[in-house]
Order: C-alpha cells, then structure tokens, then sequence
C-alpha cells in the first residue's frame, strides 16, 4: 500500500457575522470560523470593505490573525459599507462572508465666533458661525439659551430653534446679566 499525502483545499466560507457597537467612526465585526479548514489549519482572515456598492474593495487589514473579531476605525459617518470576510490557510482564500453597516451620523461641533452684535433695554441680538465640523450632515437648526445665574442653570429662548447665524433675544429684564 502506498499512503497518499493529504489533499488540501481552500478553507469553507466563514459564517454567522455579527456587527456591532456602531457609532459614526468604528463598528465590530464578530463571526464564526469555517466549519471546514481545508484540512490545512485558518492561518488569517483578509477583510474588506467597500463605500460604492462593491464596484471597489480596500482591506482594512489584509492579515488578520486567526481571531473572530476586528474593530474597524473609519472616518466617514453615515456611510453604508459593504463588508467582506474571507478564511486563509496554506492554499489559499475561500469564498467571502457579505454584510453590510451604516456608520452613525455624528454630532455636530459647537458654533463658533459667538458674538453680541447688538443691545436695547430689553433685546440682545447675537451672530454665531455655523460649526467647523457637521457631524457628516447638515445642520438643521441652532438652539439657543440664557443663563442669568452664572451658568448655574439655562433656559432655552423662547421661539429660538432657528437655521439662521443669529437671533434676536428678547423679554430681557434691564440692567440683568446674562
């Protein structure tokens, strides 16, 4: 009798991905190894994402060690990306494991070059930039509020809820700080 070396594959598809703990910059990427190896032992898993439907693919680690889980730091919020998963042993890739997230939008930054423009006995009007940064969407409304006790506490004006780079304030008791 003569023994036969083994004969080697690629590995099955790995299963049961998982993606969790989105936020607008990073999501996890949980799965099952292979059921079957290929009889050569899962050496890495090459993940892969795309931002255009798969038409295009770029590795976000090209070697990741045996492990069932990656945390993917990006920097594009609200963005939908396809996912790819694939098992590597000593002969080569298997067939990919596909998903898909959507990355959180992000909050905007604050308003910036906060400016009182104007003052009468009873209004103030204040000018405002609008923030550096969007939180990947378009702001939709600046919300404005008064403390006259130091900062300690704050109230929302009145009809303040605005789209606008500056608000009238008014019903301001003379000669208060706010």
């Amino acid at each position: 009798y003569e023994v036969l070396p083994p004969v080697l594959s690629i590995p099955s598809v790995p299963t049961d991905l998982v993606i969790s703990e989105i936020t607008s910059s990073s999501f996890n990427l949980n799965w099952i190894a292979p059921v079957d190896n290929g009889g050569s032992p899962i050496t890495n898993y090459s993940v892969e994402l795309s931002t255009d439907s798969g038409n295009s693919w770029a590795n976000v680690k090209a070697d990741v060690s045996p492990s069932t889980q990656l945390v993917s730091q990006l920097k594009l919020p609200g963005v939908t990306y396809m996912v790819r998963i694939a098992s590597v042993n000593s002969v080569g890739l298997s067939d990919y494991l596909f998903g898909s997230v959507t990355t959180l939008l992000a909050a905007a930054s604050a308003p910036t070059g906060l400016v009182l423009k104007s003052v009468t006995i009873s209004t103030a009007t204040l000018g405002w930039a609008a923030p550096a940064n969007s939180g990947g969407s378009v702001v939709i409304n600046y919300v404005v509020e008064v403390s006259s006790d130091a900062g300690l506490s704050w109230s929302v004006v009145p009809h303040s809820t605005t789209t606008t780079l500056g608000i009238v304030v008014s019903s301001l008791v003379p000669a208060k700080a706010y």
